[in-house]
């Protein structure tokens, strides 16, 4: 367990407070975006209060999470302390740029997610002996996000750096630009790395306490037309993004993989399972025999009841008709949190999107499951990141109702039907343990799901 602090910051600005009467929950700064799938939307870990400021100069207060992340990777991840780990990365960039000085490097630590540790790199390609700490902050320098790893199983550079290249040739928002990576671990950091050129903003989890109501309002149109544009990719595959794709094939037709079953990346994600044809009923059923399978060894009655349950509703939405048999098969981000949205303010009644990171999960899934709204937008504020039942939620404050009523005229009404519908809600939680297997923490969870799919198909 991570040491943790409490912070708590009290402002007066002309001898008065303005309070948030429904707080925000978010990070103050880009090193503590955290990815707990327990943890409410904009939020971090550990209790604080602290004070943003608008443009109108009142102070308020939020309530948020912070933690104390000089000893975070070690005590979590059982990792090298990063006081000692940046050497590492020093002699890695040496080989990259042996011709700079290792003083023309600036190493910043980024709090990483659950899957990769972090490194932000500066880099003045200029080579001046005499460069002074103060001389390179004025200059001009690279920015880049050096990716490690944390755990070999779940993780295959080469296939992540292929998601990449497909997302950046179709989507018409940025993407990371991948400048060099490493499969092996034959290099200063002994394990598998990729490079990517740093986008500039900050996640809209850590800026949204900062913005004004039309500031807010402006970012919901940019979220929804990225949701949109991810959308619009679409293939008669369901599948992972093959690592075999070339650029003609980005152009053309990328062939596409199985998903992988279990999701179990050692010695990497295989090339040997192309995704046929299929209609969204059949590709259900067909994770939920695989899923079998997998689990048949277990010799858990109840896992097996899950799967014959899942079967058991996703022929219900068959025949009530939710899964339409001429559906294609739509791009999915995988993860589409405001910690991977990168944002800027443009002006007193804007901002824009300037990246969306972490492809890492993305694949070609059913049409209902390419539709999951921005609901941390308006969810309540003491709601979990993953509790999308919050699509649902009627907001009681006028400003978060606006919110939501401007990403309903953004989307259209077929794209709104899929986002909403209890059925399509629940299905996209149905998914999740298809895609991704069953524990004991994820059984109680499937069983309430067939219990509500049941009671909404009957």
């Amino acid at each position: 367990m991570s040491s943790s602090v409490i912070y708590t910051i009290i402002y007066k600005i002309d001898n008065s407070l303005t309070v948030m009467a429904e707080p925000i929950l978010l990070g103050l700064s880009d090193k503590m975006a955290t990815k707990s799938s327990s943890a409410p939307c904009f939020s971090n870990e550990v209790s604080r209060s602290f004070i943003s400021y608008h443009s109108d100069g009142n102070a308020q207060v939020f309530r948020g999470f912070i933690t104390d992340s000089r000893e975070f990777s070690i005590d979590n991840y059982g990792e090298e302390p990063f006081e000692t780990f940046q050497e590492k990365v020093r002699n890695l960039l040496s080989r990259l740029w042996p011709w700079l000085p290792s003083s023309n490097y600036i190493l910043e630590r980024i709090k990483g997610g659950g899957y990769n540790r972090i490194v932000s790199i500066k880099v003045f390609e200029d080579f001046l002996e005499d460069f002074t700490a103060w001389d390179k902050r004025q200059g001009t320098a690279s920015s880049y996000i050096l990716r490690i790893p944390r755990y070999a199983f779940l993780s295959d550079v080469q296939y992540e750096v292929t998601i990449l290249k497909f997302a950046s040739r179709h989507i018409n928002h940025k993407v990371p630009k991948v400048i060099q990576f490493d499969t092996s671990d034959r290099n200063p950091l002994g394990r598998t790395w990729m490079l990517q050129e740093r986008l500039p903003g900050r996640p809209l989890c850590n800026l949204y306490g900062f913005l004004n109501i039309e500031q807010k309002q402006s970012a919901v149109r940019c979220v929804s037309a990225l949701l949109l544009d991810i959308f619009n990719i679409t293939s008669k595959y369901a599948g992972i993004i093959s690592k075999k794709n070339t650029d003609y094939d980005f152009v053309h037709e990328v062939k596409v993989n199985q998903i992988l079953v279990p999701w179990d990346l050692e010695g990497g994600v295989p090339d040997a399972n192309p995704a046929v044809p299929q209609t969204t009923r059949d590709f259900l059923l067909s994770l939920c025999r695989r899923q079998y399978d997998v689990h048949r060894s277990d010799n858990n009655h109840e896992y097996n009841s899950v799967w014959n349950g899942f079967e058991t509703v996703i022929d219900k939405m068959s025949m009530r008709g939710f899964l339409p048999v001429e559906d294609s098969f739509h791009f999915c981000h995988g993860d589409f949190q405001p910690r991977n949205i990168l944002v800027e303010i443009v002006d007193d009644s804007s901002i824009r999107i300037t990246g969306i990171i972490d492809w890492d999960r993305a694949c070609f899934g059913p049409k209902f499951v390419a539709t999951t709204s921005p609901y941390f937008f308006w969810a309540h504020h003491d709601s979990r990141e993953d509790e999308e039942e919050q699509a649902l939620y009627v907001p009681t404050m006028e400003s978060k109702a606006t919110l939501k009523r401007i990403y309903e005229e953004s989307v259209g009404s077929e794209f709104l039907r899929a986002s909403y519908d209890p059925v399509y809600v629940l299905a996209r939680k149905m998914y999740q343990i298809l895609r991704s297997g069953i524990d004991e923490e994820r059984l109680s969870i499937a069983k309430t799901i067939i219990q509500k799919l049941n009671e909404r198909l009957s």
